[in-house]
Formats: C-alpha cells, structure tokens, sequence
C-alpha cells in the first residue's frame, strides 16, 4: 500500500475509533487526535501532487513528508496516551473489563501497525525525493 492510502486509511480508522471515545476527552484529546490524522493525509497527499522538477520543488516535496512524520508521531503519542485513559473500542455494556481490555488491545496493535506501515512508506519517499534527478 502506498503512503497516500497509509493515510487515508488511517484517518478513516481514526475517525471510527474516535467516536466511540469518552466526550470528557473531546476537546483535549478526540479533536487533536482527528487532527493530527488529517494533518497526516492532508501532508502526503499535497506531497504527493508535486514531482520534483527544481530543487525548491524537491525541498517543499521534502518538507511536506517531514510534516507528515512529525504529525504521524504526535498521533501515536495521542493513541498511547488514549489507551492509558480508557478502552480505545468504547465502552460495551455487557463486555467483561478482560473482553474490553483485549478489543482495545487488538485496536490499539492495528492502529500502531498502520502508524509503522505509514512511517516506513513516508521515510521511503524521502528517500526516493532526494534521489531524483533534477531538471537541467
């Protein structure tokens, strides 16, 4: 997959995920968390639309993906910080606190995946700008 989809997916991951969070968390942690996730997208997808042709082209390409990496770890800091707090998949009535534990667990794993998918995609692409020969 490659860091555009990465992205997407992540933000629509967040989006689910969010919603199912405390309301006493909104302002301080479902809003930047969201935030954060559409940063994300919204970085690699600019990054995405510029083919380096001169070096400022390259130079913004670059700082773009480094946008994107800096908002990617923020966001894996608000899902750690988010798991310490509360069940990231809500609260089921019903659900044991172990089914509760595990669910959330599951969720958080496929998230941090995603995040380490996303992160090696981006550090790759900057790589691959650097390398690319210029115009003239």
């Amino acid at each position: 997959m490659n860091f555009v989809e990465l992205a997407d997916r992540l933000e629509d991951e967040t989006l689910d995920m969010c919603k199912k969070w405390p309301k006493t968390y909104t302002f301080l942690l479902t809003n930047r968390t969201i935030n954060l996730a559409s940063n994300i997208y919204e970085c690699v997808v600019s990054a995405n639309a510029i083919m380096p042709g001169t070096e400022e082209e390259r130079t913004t390409r670059i700082k773009l993906l480094q946008a994107a990496l800096g908002s990617l770890y923020n966001y894996a800091r608000k899902i750690e910080k988010a798991k310490r707090r509360f069940p990231l998949c809500g609260h089921k009535e019903g659900r044991s606190d172990s089914e509760e534990e595990s669910k959330s667990d599951k969720l958080f794993e496929k998230i941090m995946d995603i995040c380490e998918e996303e992160e090696k995609a981006i550090n790759g692409n900057i790589q691959y700008t650097r390398s690319v020969k210029l115009k003239g």
